[in-house]
């Protein structure tokens, strides 16, 4: 089931808007050198945030938008034609089997959309199909705990708002990608910190705030203190609630092997 219009617009605005957003965006760009003219897929567009930035620096190249939400692309598509990004092109179109030739395109982001994908392995897999001998895939995704446990009730969470939802510890990610033929090149663990009032900013903090509530709910005090350790505190006053932690993300250059 898609989203709203409206959902996907409030959405695009809180991203906008996410400090931790603008930092992920400039260090993924600091991996690679854009000379300008290359052919770029955005995998799970989304809203067009990433494009925005990558339209400013392609001016002889051209971008290629793939998502699954016509709510996203149409929020996307405004900005096509407000901005008169001329060189960004959409097209709804599930990952796991794209309608581009094979050894197309340049390079390739991935950013905090596998996790969404119903067969994660062959949508990277086609992603390797129509990249050039020489391409590069940038991946950027959130790191689930290592804690089989906690990863389980993560899930549960997860999949309450999102069907589907997959949660990648860092040992799943680099094996899905070798299975799909890409070498890795360049990865960095982004940290993102918080200490505030509610979960505005936080990259699907709701759905955390989900799982402490139901393991609060059970009674289980020894995996509420390993999330505690692991992910964040949450402290109530007055209505309010507090949360205070941080949040892994995994950002990787990957190359085709040879």
């Amino acid at each position: 089931m898609d989203i709203s219009y409206e959902r996907a617009l409030e959405m695009d605005r809180l991203m906008r808007e996410s400090e931790f957003q603008n930092l992920l965006f400039s260090e993924m760009l600091s991996l690679v050198t854009l000379k300008g003219d290359e052919i770029v897929l955005d995998v799970g567009t989304g809203t067009g945030l990433l494009a925005e930035i990558l339209a400013e620096k392609l001016k002889e190249g051209a971008i290629f938008g793939i998502d699954q939400s016509p709510a996203m692309l149409r929020v996307a598509q405004g900005k096509v034609v407000q901005k008169k990004l001329h060189n960004y092109y959409l097209l709804k179109s599930p990952a796991e089997e794209l309608v581009f030739r094979d050894a197309l395109f340049d390079l390739a982001f991935c950013v905090r959309a596998l996790h969404h994908f119903a067969d994660p392995a062959m949508a990277l897999k086609e992603i390797n199909r129509v990249l050039k001998s020489e391409g590069k895939l940038v991946m950027c995704e959130p790191l689930s705990p290592e804690d089989e446990e906690l990863k389980q009730v993560l899930t549960e969470a997860f999949q309450a708002g999102h069907p589907g939802y997959k949660l990648f510890a860092g040992a799943d990610l680099y094996s899905l990608y070798h299975q799909a033929g890409f070498a890795e090149t360049q990865a960095t663990d982004m940290v993102f910190t918080f200490d505030q009032d509610g979960t505005g900013g936080i990259p699907m903090g709701p759905h955390y705030l989900q799982a402490y509530y139901l393991i609060r709910s059970r009674g289980n005090e020894e995996l509420l203190q390993r999330f505690e350790r692991e992910l964040f505190q949450v402290t109530e006053q007055d209505g309010l609630v507090h949360i205070r932690g941080k949040l892994g993300f995994l950002v990787a250059v990957l190359d085709k092997k040879e």
